[in-house]
C-alpha cells in the first residue's frame, strides 16, 4: 500500500477521517508508511503476520471505497502500473 499512494500528512488525515479508521488501523498505516516490517508490526500488536496482512487488505478496500468521494486522495496505483515498462 505504501508504494501505491504518494503518502503525505494531508492524505493520511483525510483517509483516516473519511474511512473512520480505528487507532490500530491508523497505527498500522503510519508504521507501514515509515517502513516498519510486518513482522515487527505483528510483534508490537500481539498479532500474527497473517492478521497484519488481513488488516492491510482491509485498509486497501477502505481506501478504494472512500477515494472517489475525496478531494485530495489520489487513486491507488495498481501492481501493473508500478512495474513500469518491460
Amino acid at each position: 500500500m505504501t508504494q501505491e499512494v504518494p503518502w503525505n500528512r494531508a492524505i493520511v488525515e483525510e483517509f483516516a477521517d473519511l474511512a473512520m479508521l480505528s487507532d490500530t488501523e491508523r497505527w498500522l498505516l503510519t508504521t507501514r508508511i515509515r517502513g516498519m516490517p510486518r513482522s515487527q508490526q505483528a510483534q508490537e500488536l500481539g498479532f500474527s503476520e497473517r492478521s497484519v496482512d488481513r488488516r492491510i487488505q482491509t485498509l486497501k478496500r477502505k481506501y478504494d471505497r472512500v477515494q472517489p468521494i475525496s478531494k485530495g486522495m489520489p487513486p491507488r496505483r495498481r501492481r501493473s502500473e508500478r512495474a513500469g515498462p518491460q
